[in-house]
């Protein structure tokens, strides 16, 4: 069924029918506000906002009323009730955005794909119903020479560069020594030639000359060595454009091989880089080997006046004192040696343990490093005792029990300090009967008592001890409230301090014991992941976990215990969470 989102609507839920026959329509129910449970779009349970008292209709149904608050969010609503006499109900709703729900079932609104959402307004029309737009592709042929001013050509060609035999070179990577000097090779080759060509045409000319004059005894032979001549200029010049074209070949192989300037750079740039990081490398394991070396040599160097020396005075109290110590060190008097042959002395002659009992200037030497006040300190058998209870003249008894009915409260945090509580505390927890024992000084405390979440919270009480005291405090139970959701367990806690103030960022892990186990909710199997809750400020932990008893395991033989660890304060337990609450107590953290 489609809702409109924000908007109040009045909906029919049931059948109710008689949860043992199951057809009985059920018509007398009294279905109130806090029945109707709803589900928005994945989020919480929560009962429906609208107060009510539901109607019956007829055959079971009941009319219900959802206000905006009800159906404020898009998606997935789910309304779920289960009252005492009736089977289950529950109804599958979709909030749709009021412009859909009105477009689509009012037929007063228009969606928002029809072109007057297009850009929030109608747009520009054209003629024949086009829609105005901006060009953002130019068709093939579109721009030809007369549609290109002039000056346009002109700039493009002054935005390219202008190749020359210079260019050329620099941008091959070649000096123009390199090729000059190919081309003074094939100018030589070529001067070469034409001089030999140029010596058999004045041979020519002789002979031609020598048929003028007359001789024709010279004209058989002229003419053989004129024909000899023109083979002979005939096989040079297609000798000499052979090689001209090898040498042409060569150098342009030669050219196209050699790598681009811009490459032969950058090899250039990172050479440089390469090296200068090697020399600095160079250089920082000389210096490092000329350390090294000085600190051996400080080290087994001869003579007193080196670590060796320096750890062997130190020691031995037959040897010399480094002149280099400087002070008042004497090895016969401060070495180790001789420092254990003056407490081989001392601890011989029973020291400050014993039988005998702790001289005042002693008791007085512990207190002040302890912090603890006072004037009299008790040794038994040569050992302190009761440190963390005090170690004072009166023993102070005191007792914890619950209110009205007088039950000693085992597991209470007791910490006693001086009563403007800046001291050191002495602290204990009470015992199976609900008593600890202090030992304190004649003086005024503030008591301080933390006990857990079921009993209410006492102030700091004033405590007089000029004697054996031995004062009892009642605690007053306090309801602790379950959890809005009865499918989980409140788990509680609080931790303190040895000062006994609220210990906050304790972190307490809970873990469904196996894996794999799943949480039944309808027909939806829901992961069950590790939960981590630390302490807030005020030491407490409040935490609402999964109840082991709506847990249903994948496997039969699996778990539904939860684990509950705490790295902090040693714990790690394992219990069955199948009650409202749960109260782990109170831990005194280190």
């Amino acid at each position: 069924m489609w809702l409109r989102q924000s908007t109040a609507v009045d909906v029919p839920i049931g059948p109710f029918l008689d949860e043992t026959d199951g057809k009985t329509a059920e018509t007398g129910l009294n279905l109130t506000q806090p029945d109707i449970r709803l589900k928005k779009n994945g989020g919480a349970w929560a009962q429906k906002n609208a107060a009510q008292t539901l109607s019956h209709e007829e055959n079971g149904y009941y009319e219900c009323s959802l206000d905006v608050t009800d159906t404020n969010t898009l998606g997935l609503l789910k309304l779920a009730v289960h009252e005492a006499g009736a089977l289950p109900v529950w109804h599958d709703f979709i909030v749709l955005p009021q412009n859909v729900y009105d477009a689509l079932v009012q037929g007063n609104d228009l969606l928002q794909v029809d072109i007057a959402q297009w850009l929030g307004a109608v747009p520009s029309a054209l003629i024949a119903g086009r829609v105005d737009s901006n060009t953002q592709v130019i068709g093939n042929d579109v721009i030809t020479g007369a549609s290109v001013a002039s000056s346009a050509v002109t700039e493009i060609q002054s935005g390219l560069s202008t190749l020359d035999a210079a260019g050329v070179r620099g941008a091959v990577g070649l000096a123009s020594a390199n090729l000059d000097a190919q081309l003074v090779a094939i100018a030589g080759f070529i001067d070469t030639e034409i001089a030999s060509i140029a010596a058999d045409i004045a041979t020519l000319l002789a002979r031609l000359s020598a048929i003028r004059a007359g001789y024709l005894d010279n004209l058989s032979a002229g003419a053989v060595a004129l024909q000899a001549s023109v083979d002979n200029l005939e096989g040079r010049l297609t000798l000499a454009r052979a090689n001209l074209l090898d040498n042409l070949t060569n150098l342009d192989t030669a050219v196209s091989s050699r790598p681009t300037a811009a490459a032969i750079r950058a090899e250039i740039d990172a050479n440089s880089v390469d090296l200068d990081t090697i020399i600095g490398h160079v250089d920082s394991v000389e210096a490092n080997q000329t350390t090294i070396l000085n600190r051996i040599g400080a080290f087994t160097g001869a003579g007193v006046n080196t670590i060796l020396g320096f750890l062997k005075a130190m020691m031995r109290k037959d040897l010399a004192a480094p002149g280099d110590l400087g002070g008042a060190y004497d090895p016969a008097t401060d070495s180790l040696e001789a420092i254990r042959d003056q407490g081989d002395a001392a601890w011989g002659g029973g020291g400050g343990g014993g039988v005998a009992d702790w001289t005042a200037a002693e008791r007085e030497q512990i207190r002040d490093a302890l912090g603890i006040n006072g004037v009299k300190t008790t040794a038994v058998g040569g050992q302190l005792q009761g440190l963390m209870g005090g170690l004072g003249e009166f023993t102070v008894t005191i007792t914890v029990r619950e209110a009205i009915i007088l039950d000693p409260i085992p597991g209470v945090v007791v910490t006693i300090r001086n009563q403007a509580q800046t001291s050191k505390p002495f602290w204990g927890m009470t015992d199976v009967n609900g008593v600890v024992v202090f030992n304190l000084d004649a003086a005024t405390y503030a008591v301080i008592i933390k006990s857990s979440f079921n009993f209410e919270t006492l102030p700091p009480q004033v405590l007089v001890v000029d004697g054996p005291e031995t004062p009892i405090y009642d605690l007053t139970r306090q309801a602790v409230d379950p959890p809005a959701d009865p499918n989980k367990c409140r788990v509680l806690a609080s931790v303190i301090n040895t000062r006994g103030n609220p210990a906050a960022g304790v972190q307490f892990i809970f873990t469904l014991q196996t894996t794999g186990t799943a949480e039944v909710e309808d027909t939806t199997f829901l992961k069950i992941d590790q939960i981590t809750e630390p302490t807030n400020a005020q030491g407490q932990l409040d935490v609402e976990i999964v109840r082991s008893d709506v847990v249903q395991p994948v496997l039969p033989a699996q778990s539904v215990q939860w684990r509950i660890q705490c790295g902090e304060l040693s714990i790690d337990e394992t219990v069955t969470l199948d009650m409202a609450t749960f109260d782990l107590g109170v831990y005194i953290i280190p």
